[in-house]
């Protein structure tokens, strides 16, 4: 046991340098041995289970199998299987998906020790599709998909049957048959016929999370660890699209943030109190103002550069289009810098380590040149340490808001505007 904590260690060695967000991950995984099964591994929960199987096989491949267990519970495979009618094409597609990340996106070797799994044929499509759309394809398209590959699913352990078609169900003893990845959809009996698990490390999250609050644990887990890899510079396409599958608007965040700016920014303020002298029967339009747009800009780590220049450049771009002036404040726990009238992208201020809102916004609406008719807009990854207080503020103020999120989508309040990027 001592040996396989010693390789649990050497993979977190490999991971800070190649893949800070699967190092940060796994500190909320159990991590398990079963010396009792014929297979290399696999997942339920957040228990990644490693086998005597595993343990036999070359440095290279020990890893890659590790993370592919790992990813099974980054992405809730473990729990949006249990959501999905046909499990074992469920697993499949989840395979698919896991082994193409792994190899193109983070650069591991694939193992060639159990090669079958890698020649099923991946089509260009599914590489940016989830699970489940890549199962409904195998569904819609089955006399011909599972035809083609039939041979190199059952040689990849997948199928007993000659019938793929029909599946498994949760209870079904063949779910068991999967040699390679297999995610469980409900947790295995400790001593039966797949043997007894012993626990090597305990994850962070508690067994009354696992329970009752597991989707919600991993989902904080995800976004920590996302942070993590964005403030160590280690960010790729996966991280960059990890959230599609629930964010993705279906208009462009940047073109969605310009629309709003330009109908916010360029609003005609209008009075009753005085009559036309030309002619009285014309109802007054008087613009007496153009709104103020005011940035508040999260500095805690979690906003990459690449973030913020998008941002700060439409930002620039409705600018010239209204006409409006541009105030920015930079923020993490409280204020750190504040520029007015700002006509350029200022060099953003790095901050602390917490996330507080409500400091900000105190300061803003004491701000003598702050308005109840200027726009806030709000980028951050909201995820807040006042969120409540953050929240009943933001309800209360009168102007007009655009949230503006990297990770967490934000409660809407009254007069705002949600925008993912």
């Amino acid at each position: 046991m001592e040996d396989l904590k010693q390789e649990i260690a050497n993979m977190r060695t490999v991971l800070t340098v190649k893949a800070p967000m699967f190092y940060f991950f796994v500190n909320y995984c159990n991590i398990k041995y079963n010396g009792e099964t014929d297979q290399i591994g696999y997942s339920y929960d957040n228990s990644i289970v490693l086998t005597q199987t595993w343990s036999k096989l070359p440095k290279q491949e020990k890893l890659f199998v590790f993370l592919h267990e790992l990813m099974h519970i980054l992405l809730n495979h473990t729990i949006r299987i249990k959501q999905y009618p046909n499990s074992t094409l469920f697993n499949i597609a989840a395979d698919f998906i896991i082994n193409n990340v792994l190899s193109e996106d983070f650069g591991f070797s694939k193992p060639t020790t159990f090669s079958p799994v890698f020649k099923i044929p991946v089509k260009a499509e599914w590489k940016t599709e989830s699970a489940e759309e890549i199962a409904n394809r195998m569904l819609s398209e089955a006399n011909e998909l599972l035809n083609e590959m039939k041979k190199e699913l059952k040689s990849a352990g997948y199928f007993e049957s000659n019938n793929p078609q029909e599946g498994q169900s949760d209870s079904d003893e063949q779910n068991k048959q999967h040699l390679y990845g297999d995610i469980k959809s409900k947790e295995p009996s400790k001593e039966g016929k797949e043997g007894k698990e012993e626990t090597i490390e305990k994850g962070q999250i508690g067994d009354k999370d696992v329970k009752d609050n597991l989707e919600k644990s991993l989902n904080r887990a995800l976004h920590d660890s996302l942070v993590f890899s964005k403030t160590a510079g280690k960010m790729n396409s996966f991280t960059d699209r990890i959230f599609q599958e629930l964010t993705e608007s279906k208009i462009p965040w940047n073109r969605k943030l310009r629309n709003v700016l330009n109908y916010r920014g360029s609003s005609v303020i209008s009075t009753w109190k005085r009559l036309p002298r030309r002619d009285p029967n014309i109802s007054p339009i008087i613009r007496y103002s153009i709104p103020t747009i005011w940035i508040l800009v999260d500095v805690s780590g979690s906003i990459s550069p690449k973030e913020f220049n998008q941002f700060t450049s439409e930002i620039f771009y409705a600018q010239k289009k209204t006409k409006t002036t541009v105030n920015v404040m930079f923020w993490d726990t409280k204020v750190t810098s504040k520029f007015y009238k700002v006509k350029s992208i200022p060099e953003k201020v790095k901050g602390g380590g917490g996330t507080k809102l409500l400091p900000a916004l105190n300061e803003l609406v004491k701000d003598p040149k702050f308005n109840r008719r200027d726009i806030v807009v709000i980028l951050s990854d909201w995820d807040l340490y006042d969120n409540t207080e953050s929240y009943k503020f933001l309800q209360k103020m009168p102007n007009e808001k655009i949230f503006v999120t990297t990770l967490q989508t934000p409660k809407t309040v009254s007069k705002s505007t949600v925008i993912n990027i």
